[in-house]
């Protein structure tokens, strides 16, 4: 392809006339191309076939082979096979029904942070509690109690979002919908930073589980941290099936070594003692001598309510359980949460209850953990504390796994809405938000390296974000029920949401004065800064562009193409495409039926009843590509559509951003512009021409009303 560099305005201006051929009747372009559609025998061996039986829409629908995302240089086929290695077989479109979950897999790939937390809340509690001795330590049992009753109101809670938002609500739906747009904010960014601490905690916890065990790795903890979370995000770049598949095993493995050890040490304690005869709690290296004061206790009970963190992923994630409609997904999500609630309450209060009744309290390096001493009180220090803390290990990393299916998802929505990026909403080739899943994993790894994978000085930054979007979320389900008009049980809903409210209003404020100096004060610092950078972005993005094109004395080309990146500005691009060439060609790329029925119907609402009324020479072609990608697609279709019209002069209008600064380079995909490079690499001697749209993003102003999808 001999494609040329990018014309200016004087070449423009110079540019021949058109064809006569194509200057009689515009429709010839279809019509010929429709009769000449086949499989192209060149080296890219691309091909665009019609989609039939689509009404209106089958006009305008292509359907793109599989060669046409694929790259066709060494170098893209060298990283293209590495990719199948490291991540398994691209998945399309149309199987990500597929990579949904059934309630057995989304116990485990959905609970793990929750059902996980029991290996250190009890823990987290006592630490607090044995700087005040022994009469301190007995009090956690009564604490336990309390996050345990916790437990039931906010899993009842979000039992009601799954049913009032059964496509996947989640905090930041609930709380934008019916609070506002700030709280909404709020509430995403507190639960960004609990992903992310979830991570950080998780894996640092199952890190020290096993070195409890084994004292020889207490020296390489950070560098094992660092390779759990390496692991943990390879596997879901690899796919939200294969991540179930993955997780299920030790999940479960845990949940029957944990409750067995429960089990014993329940029924040692109490055949040899009775139920209430508490053992005097052994302070390892610890004075005891600060007063037993009201925050003492509060400060307890706040990091105790790490146990309840993970409890919402379930109710987040509505849309990847199995079921025949969505409120099929609605049930077995439901089901799966009242599942996850008990085994988690009756975990953390018979931990809670066993440490009490046997004194154990943790010990100040953190070696062994409160659950190793446990294990080893049941099993009397036999070969079973070994299952017991591995299997804790392997669902303490995995517990990450939770944030890795909820961060991304989250992102997604964000840049959906325009506060994040655009290219956290992408897809990759497994069906996952790589984005999110890569900057996730980042973060947590500079957040590890930064505390030295300390779980106690973690633990202080952690539980305030979500109690935080709780309680947004609660508060705004409260406001849904008494806007709805048509639901069973309306007063039961609203109270029940709002004790919700409530209790977690109140464990939020506690855990944010009582943690206040131990580490709170970052995360009361970070969701505002959050929340301003999400506005900002948002005003960024709705930015119009100001086109700096000239108009030429003359058509420079037959046709011209017009790939549709951004939904924005299509009139005022569509209209400078006419005088470039006498027939127009707007390509749009989707990933199924669904979203090119959405795409074309805004269109009609919009540019096509603009084009039907100005008789515009605009043809519009709508092409399903199911492996969510843009760029090679794009560069495949010009090629093919140049094949098909060979002595035709085509154009391709691409538009380029002028002078940006150096902070606006990582807020776009700059798609164009790989097409571009594209088109200006691969030379086949076909005629394509690239036309630069040159543009400028006018500040404080808002985007324009032509905008389609």
């Amino acid at each position: 392809m001999t494609t040329q560099e990018p014309m200016s305005h004087q070449e423009l201006h110079a540019a021949d006339t058109p064809s006569a051929a194509m200057d009689k009747h515009f429709h010839f372009v279809r019509d010929h191309k429709r009769k000449a559609i086949g499989t192209i025998h060149h080296h890219h061996m691309a091909d665009f076939h019609p989609v039939k039986d689509h009404g209106d829409l089958e006009e305008h629908l292509l359907a793109a082979s599989d060669h046409a995302s694929e790259p066709a240089t060494p170098a893209g086929e060298a990283e293209r096979l590495a990719g199948r290695v490291l991540f398994g077989k691209r998945l399309p479109e149309h199987l990500a029904l597929l990579e949904r979950l059934n309630p057995a897999s989304a116990l485990a790939i959905l609970s793990s942070d929750a059902l996980s937390s029991v290996a250190y809340a009890t823990e987290a509690g006592l630490a607090v509690l044995v700087l005040g001795g022994a009469a301190a330590a007995h009090l956690n049992l009564w604490i336990g109690v309390a996050i345990a009753l916790l437990m039931l109101i906010v899993g009842n809670s979000y039992r009601q979002t799954i049913f009032a938002y059964p496509h996947g609500g989640g905090s930041y739906t609930v709380a934008s919908k019916n609070l506002g747009t700030l709280p909404g904010l709020v509430a995403a960014g507190s639960l960004l930073v609990d992903y992310l601490l979830t991570v950080s905690v998780s894996v640092a916890a199952g890190i020290d589980a096993i070195a409890s065990v084994v004292p020889a790795l207490q020296h390489l903890v950070v560098p094992l941290d660092v390779a759990a979370i390496l692991v943990i995000m390879l596997v879901n770049l690899r796919g939200v099936r294969e991540a179930g598949n993955v997780f299920a095993v030790p999940t479960y493995l845990f949940l029957f070594s944990f409750g067995l050890m429960l089990v014993v040490g329940i029924f040692r304690a109490v055949t040899s003692g009775g139920i209430a005869h508490a053992a005097p709690p052994v302070l390892h290296g610890v004075s005891g001598t600060q007063p037993i004061t009201l925050m003492l206790i509060l400060t307890a009970f706040a990091s105790g309510c790490s146990a309840m963190t993970g409890v919402e992923a379930i109710s987040n994630s509505v849309p990847v359980f199995t079921g025949k409609d969505v409120a099929t997904q609605a049930r077995n999500a439901a089901r799966t949460l009242v599942t996850m609630i008990i085994i988690l309450a009756t975990f953390f209060l018979g931990t809670t209850f066993l440490a009490w009744r046997i004194g154990i309290t943790p010990y100040p390096n953190g070696y062994p953990t409160v659950t190793s001493q446990l294990a080893a009180y049941a099993f009397n220090n036999g070969w079973f504390i070994y299952v017991v803390q591995i299997t804790t290990l392997l669902i303490l990393i995995f517990a990450a796994n939770t944030s890795f299916a909820g961060f991304p998802r989250l992102a997604s929505i964000l840049a959906r809405d325009q506060f994040l990026p655009p290219f956290f909403n992408y897809r990759g080739e497994r069906l996952a938000f790589n984005t999110g899943i890569i900057a996730l994993g980042a973060l947590s790894i500079v957040v590890l390296v930064a505390f030295r994978g300390n779980v106690s000085d973690l633990i202080n930054l952690y539980a305030l974000g979500v109690f935080t979007a709780f309680t947004l979320s609660q508060i705004g389900l409260v406001r849904h029920w008494q806007r709805a008009r048509e639901v069973t049980n309306k007063t039961w809903r609203i109270f029940a949401n709002g004790l919700g409210a409530v209790v977690t209003g109140i464990v939020t404020i506690v855990i944010a004065v009582a943690k206040f100096d131990r580490g709170a004060w970052v995360v009361l610092i970070l969701i505002p800064l959050l929340v301003f950078g999400f506005l900002s972005l948002r005003r960024y993005y709705a930015r119009a562009r100001i086109y700096h094109f000239e108009a030429p004395a003359g058509h420079a080309a037959d046709i011209a193409i017009v790939p549709i990146f951004v939904q924005r500005d299509l009139r005022e691009v569509l209209r400078y495409a006419q005088t470039v060439a006498p027939h127009v060609v707007a390509v749009r790329i989707v990933n199924d039926e669904h979203e090119a029925e959405s795409f074309h119907r805004k269109w009609d609402q919009t540019v096509g009843k603009l084009i039907a009324e100005q008789h515009w020479p605009v043809q519009l072609e709508i092409v399903l590509e199911p492996y969510r990608t843009i760029v090679l697609p794009v560069a495949r279709f010009m090629e093919w559509y140049s094949e098909h019209f060979p002595t035709e002069r085509i154009c391709v209008l691409l538009p380029v951003q002028e002078d940006p600064a150096w902070w606006e380079w990582p807020l776009h995909r700059r798609v164009a512009r790989r097409v571009r490079a594209i088109l200006q690499r691969e030379k086949d001697n076909l005629p394509i021409t690239v036309v630069n749209m040159p543009y400028t993003l006018q500040k404080g102003s808002q985007v324009n009303s032509a905008q389609v999808g």
